[in-house]
């Protein structure tokens, strides 16, 4: 978890929450939030924790995706088990936002090839059935062209 990295990286560094807060512009509860997983860092956060102590912005979302994933995955089973799907719903939102903010965040320490290769490549996989999600009611299907003449009168 992201909160897990900050609060070992800050003690690593014999820094206090106070002391982080300081320096990123934010009260202690906000840092100490955001080591116990209570709210997540805005991208802007992360860069500036990052920048005090001199890393790459990857440290601190190392394990993170796999954290979110495997949240995703008890959460639905949960889910289905107690039927609390619409409260689920908005975890999963939650999750999906988070994993948008990494994919931002990893896409944009690419260089301008690293991220032609990077869209190319999700392009490849869109492609693939077995990466797509499934088509429902919601999402539109392909319709067979209709022909364009008015219907015959005769």
């Amino acid at each position: 978890m992201v909160g897990d990295k900050i609060r070992e990286i800050r003690k690593e560094h014999n820094m206090t929450q106070e002391q982080l807060a300081q320096k990123i512009g934010v009260k202690r509860s906000v840092v100490s939030k955001y080591e116990t997983g209570n709210i997540v860092p805005s991208i802007d956060q992360l860069y500036k924790i990052a920048d005090v102590f001199s890393i790459w912005i990857g440290e601190l979302l190392d394990n993170m995706t796999g954290d979110i994933i495997d949240n995703v995955i008890k959460k639905s089973a949960r889910a289905i088990v107690y039927g609390a799907l619409q409260k689920e719903d908005e975890e999963i939102e939650r999750t999906n936002a988070k994993l948008d903010i990494i994919a931002e965040i990893m896409f944009e320490e690419l260089n301008e090839k690293g991220q032609q290769v990077a869209v190319e490549r999700v392009q490849e996989l869109a492609r693939i059935a077995e990466y797509r999600k499934p088509s429902g009611p919601s999402q539109p299907q392909a319709k067979e062209s209709e022909p364009d003449s008015a219907p015959n009168n005769a």
